[in-house]
């Protein structure tokens, strides 16, 4: 883990990682990840939040492996669709406090498909006990809450 260290980039050799399960560069001031991240084709989790990225490399969708990716409080405006349709696996996709809107989201190629997967790991979670927090299943996107006019 890396998270807390004011990186402002990554050794490109860090791709060649082949068994990395988990990544954790949270907390640095990252402006881009490197293409060759996606080389680390045994990734399941990468938490890459408070950072300042404005991207998600396209090759990511490669990571085959890859649950759970995490990039809150960053300065995301899109997800390539070869993430959503590509990462079979990729199951949660944390962008909250993004520029990103939940209908950008929800119209990028693929995520059908990911919303199949992540509802499927919500149900099998309810289903096993686990509580939701009182908003509901959260989705992974910051959504505005109308609220009631007074009179």
């Amino acid at each position: 883990m890396v998270q807390n260290n004011k990186l402002t980039t990554l050794p490109a050799p860090l791709g060649s990682l082949k068994s990395l399960r988990t990544l954790n560069i949270s907390n640095n001031t990252l402006q881009r990840l490197p293409d060759g991240l996606a080389g680390c084709s045994s990734l399941q989790e990468l938490d890459a939040s408070s950072n300042q990225l404005s991207s998600i490399p396209a090759g990511f969708g490669t990571l085959q492996k890859l649950k759970v990716l995490q990039l809150d409080n960053n300065n995301i405006t899109a997800v390539p669709a070869s993430v959503l349709q590509d990462c079979s696996e990729l199951h949660t996709l944390s962008l909250h406090d993004n520029p990103i809107t939940p209908a950008e989201l929800e119209a990028t190629d693929g995520y059908s498909g990911f919303d199949a997967r992540r509802r499927a790991k919500y149900d099998r979670a309810i289903g096993g006990g686990a509580l939701l927090n009182s908003s509901g299943m959260d989705d992974g996107v910051d959504r505005l809450l109308k609220q009631p006019i007074s009179s």
